[in-house]
């Protein structure tokens, strides 16, 4: 199916577990965009909500939040917002109020769309990209045959062949891994890595004395993760170590996660799925509600969209 999806991906800065985003793309369409949907109306209905309760003088901005809103409510909502104090207490809610006011924020399908395609594009879902373009008839927003590039880096990443990494990285971007020095290293890192895996003791000292241990001596965040790395040399079955977790595969998609955000930024393209933003959104509009001992349906279950009981 088209929104079957690796469940070890990783989605850089949102801070959750990969589970979380990947079972939006295992689900069937129905229920990928019914989830998206109340999502989507809940983050923006919190966030005006815990905007007021904080920042009643920045209600202005919502405006921009969410352009699909209508544009008579969303101006109605703004003025009474801007008119309250700090010292204003938020009106109370029942929970059919709250919900009701939810589903009033209607949200188009062609949006739903556009985060889908800015996901696949901006994890490198090439093949993905192109048919949900043949499916929904959302252009990309750049030539899919750019993606070839990031896609050979992810596959040799994820291959465990840093070094050929590496190669295709130096030949795409010059100047990246001279510039962000630590990508560099989380690079060597893994190469250290990829070598203890394979048994290669001796060859695994030897890189690491030769191209890792300046770096550790210039950096004590290095320095440990380099410790962490080698510790796995002191066990017989370094996979059931209390480190085995850098032999994990999930290890290999941090690292591709890492070069795949540096690539982007330097081909001036966003980096962070709109997708992942917008859980950022509801998870900060969430805590500023529970900070504030606000009583609303919290959506607990981002994977699923569910909603706890009002309290």
């Amino acid at each position: 199916m088209l929104w079957e999806h690796n469940r070890s991906v990783v989605v850089s800065g949102i801070g959750l577990p990969d589970k979380s985003i990947s079972v939006f793309f295992t689900n069937s369409r129905r229920a990928f965009a019914g989830t998206l949907a109340k999502l989507e109306d809940l983050s923006y209905f919190n966030l005006q909500v815990a905007l007021h309760q904080r920042y009643s003088h920045a209600a202005s901005k919502i405006c921009y939040l969410h352009p699909s809103a209508a544009d008579e409510e969303r101006r109605r909502i703004v003025a009474k917002m801007s008119e309250m104090s700090f010292t204003d207490k938020p009106e109370e809610m029942t929970r059919e109020e709250w919900l009701e006011r939810i589903s009033n924020v209607h949200i188009q399908r062609a949006d739903m769309n556009r985060f889908v395609m800015n996901y696949l594009v901006t994890e490198g879902f090439k093949e993905a990209a192109e048919k949900f373009r043949l499916e929904s008839g959302i252009e990309p927003g750049l030539d899919l045959g750019s993606l070839d590039e990031r896609l050979k880096i992810r596959d040799v990443i994820l291959n465990g062949q840093i070094q050929e990494a590496i190669a295709l990285i130096n030949g795409l971007h010059p100047e990246l891994l001279d510039t962000n020095r630590y990508l560099y290293f989380h690079l060597q890192q893994q190469h250290l890595i990829e070598l203890i895996r394979g048994r290669q003791t001796e060859a695994a000292l030897e890189f690491a004395q030769s191209q890792l241990a300046e770096r550790g001596e210039e950096s004590s965040e290095c320095l440990l993760e380099m410790e962490r790395t080698l510790a796995l040399l002191a066990f017989d079955c370094p996979e059931q170590s209390p480190f085995g977790e850098l032999l994990h595969p999930s290890q290999r998609q941090k690292v591709w996660g890492e070069v795949n955000t540096a690539v982007l930024d330097c081909d001036n393209h966003d980096s962070t799925p709109k997708l992942a933003k917008l859980l950022k959104h509801l998870l900060w509009a969430q805590g500023e509600l529970d900070q504030k001992k606000a009583k609303y349906p919290r959506m607990a279950d981002l994977g699923k969209g569910t909603l706890e009981d009002f309290k």
